[in-house]
């Protein structure tokens, strides 16, 4: 049995398309959200910059749920899709506002039947 030598530019052109595929799944559910509760997408952001800032303080571990949680106890509408946040926290990472910690941990929420969601933590800006 002969093996077929590893394809470099196959590779390369499948995770081109599945980064193409997610980013356009984070502006779909984005835009999703605005559409059901307008510039949804802006006061999440600034949702998660006060979180991040002041309410968890520098360095203060988090994930998306905690910011999540926080956010509607603010008064912040939840949307029906809640991968919505998923750009959200691109766009403050993006933006050196968080830093994910390289740590996964397991989800609170059972309606994400105890998948491993990202640790982040705020730095400084």
């Amino acid at each position: 049995m002969t093996q077929e030598p590893f394809d470099f530019e196959k590779t390369a052109r499948d995770r081109k398309l599945a980064q193409f595929l997610r980013d356009l799944g984070i502006d779909r559910a984005a835009e999703g959200a605005d559409t059901e509760f307008p510039k949804w997408s802006e006061i999440a952001y600034a949702a998660l910059e006060t979180y991040a800032r002041g309410a968890a303080g520098f360095g203060v571990l988090f994930t998306a749920e905690d910011v999540r949680e926080w956010a509607e106890e603010q008064g912040l509408p939840t949307p029906t899709e809640q991968r919505a946040w998923g750009g959200i926290f691109q766009r403050a990472s993006r933006a050196k506002l968080i830093e994910p910690t390289g740590v996964f941990v397991v989800a609170r929420d059972p309606k994400v039947h105890c998948n491993n969601i990202r640790q982040w933590r705020s730095r400084r800006t």
